[in-house]
């Protein structure tokens, strides 16, 4: 058996740092078992495909896939079927993915996001300049940042009309906890969790006691009435499909209901705080670490924004930055704040040389496949001139990136 095939087995309550320390560089898939599953750990993009796109037997692609399943349980009472990172009902997975997706993609919805980001940042700053702060824990502050920026790009509403930061922040981590208790746990157990403390989290948690729900049916009000429509989620959200002639009509499909809508919004909100915050303190460290980089980026701050630091920052500017573009991909490559994609297979299947049963876990191991050294080169370097072409100096290595060795989005 070639060693690029071997298939090692751990039990191990932190399998990633048992990989760091046990897997030399020629192991491309391993497994583990979490309590009676077992789980397939892939590490090469060789696996990925098949498990992100199934084929039928002529080689076309199927419209379900046998890893669809993002767990194994899943509870409507709680909103896990309206929403996107762990809903197993697919035509409910693919439908909110696609009325969400389409959202977020938007260029109304950027241009939404760069000026709300920018004036919450000012109003941050001025507090800086009134308090003369020098030092502050910048991972604490981000997450601030971060919760403010979210609430009013999400949901419209400044943070001070909702219950105030720690509440979010408490409700946000209780929520993607009670979420992934649920899903990745037998539902003979997380049934009896349900009936003993779910009340008293559902009472805790800012996404279930009405506010979001109540923002909801008063926006959905308020523009029925004539209320000019924002650029954030919600608004965006409502107005989808409303009319044929709208840009963000979606043919075939009714507009979202006030439960899928909550459902999407909370999972968004609380996911979003504490990755995106763990990534923009990644990028921080990153480019301090690399003086290099962090020349190169001041440049082209320079080129295209000037020296004046009130300049405002518009869409179209932004486009304009090349490395500010690579940087950020090259941080989601080599520290990514997602490290692990969990898929559980429905029926059987072969991946790689392995014939797979029904209810194998598949925990797609991203950064490993994302710091491989058989398809980057020297992958441990933070070095963003990868995903740069030679034409704006960079190595243009990004160009012959093989097929899924990069990939980071939510599938």
């Amino acid at each position: 058996m070639a060693a690029g095939d071997r298939l090692h087995n751990a039990a191990s309550r932190h399998p990633r740092k048992w990989e760091e320390k046990n897997l030399n560089k020629s192991i491309d898939i391993w497994e583990f078992y979490a309590g009676p599953f077992r789980v397939i750990v892939p590490g090469d993009a060789k696996y990925v495909d098949k498990i992100y796109l199934s084929y039928n037997e002529s080689k076309f692609l199927s419209k379900e896939s046998k890893f669809s399943k993002r767990g194994i349980a899943g509870y409507d009472e709680v909103g896990i079927l309206n929403g996107i990172v762990f809903n197993n009902n697919v035509h409910k997975w693919k439908r909110s993915r696609q009325f969400v997706t389409k959202i977020l993609m938007s260029k109304k919805y950027h241009i939404g996001f760069i000026n709300s980001s920018q004036k919450i940042f000012k109003e941050f700053e001025e507090q800086w300049d009134k308090n003369d702060v020098t030092t502050f824990d910048f991972s604490k502050w981000v997450t601030w940042y971060k919760a403010k920026v979210t609430i009013s790009t999400v949901i419209g509403q400044p943070l001070y009309n909702l219950h105030s930061f720690d509440s979010i922040s408490k409700a946000a981590a209780e929520y993607v906890g009670m979420l992934a208790f649920l899903v990745f746990v037998p539902k003979i157990v997380s049934s009896i969790f349900m009936f003993l403390f779910f009340n008293a989290m559902k009472k805790k948690s800012i996404f279930f006691n009405g506010t979001v729900r109540g923002i909801i049916q008063k926006r959905r009000d308020e523009i029925r009435n004539g209320s000019t429509t924002n650029f954030n989620l919600l608004d965006l959200l409502l107005i989808t499909n409303f009319s044929n002639d709208s840009e963000d009509y979606i043919e075939g499909e009714q507009p979202m209901n006030d439960e899928e809508i909550e459902g999407n919004l909370a999972e968004i909100t609380a996911v979003s705080i504490e990755t995106t915050a763990s990534a923009l303190s990644f990028l921080v460290f990153n480019v301090v670490k690399n003086p290099l980089v962090l020349e190169k980026l001041h440049a082209e701050i320079l080129k295209v924004f000037g020296s004046d630091t009130n300049s405002i920052i518009t869409y179209e500017a932004l486009e304009s930055c090349r490395y500010l573009d690579g940087l950020i991909k090259e941080l989601l490559r080599h520290s990514n704040p997602g490290p692990f994609n969990l898929r559980v297979l429905n029926s059987y299947e072969n991946v790689g040389n392995y014939h797979w049963s029904p209810g194998t876990w598949f925990f797609v191991d991203n950064h490993r496949i994302m710091n491989n050294p058989k398809y980057w080169n020297e992958p441990m370097k933070f070095n963003p001139d990868r995903f740069l072409s030679e034409e704006h100096g960079g190595t243009n290595e990004f160009r012959n990136m093989c097929k899924n060795g990069y990939h980071w989005e939510v599938r």
